[in-house]
């Protein structure tokens, strides 16, 4: 899955997995700070 824009917030909530919904957020979360690290060196 593909990641596009600093809010992941956004996708995992149009999703609408209810049932995934923590995991996806989980995951997307990781995912921003990930790029967010390569973005902004933080």
């Amino acid at each position: 899955m593909g990641f596009s824009g600093f809010s992941p917030s956004w996708q995992w909530e149009r999703s609408g997995m209810k049932s995934q919904n923590a995991r996806n957020r989980a995951y997307f979360e990781q995912e921003w700070r990930l790029n967010r690290l390569v973005i902004y060196g933080e």
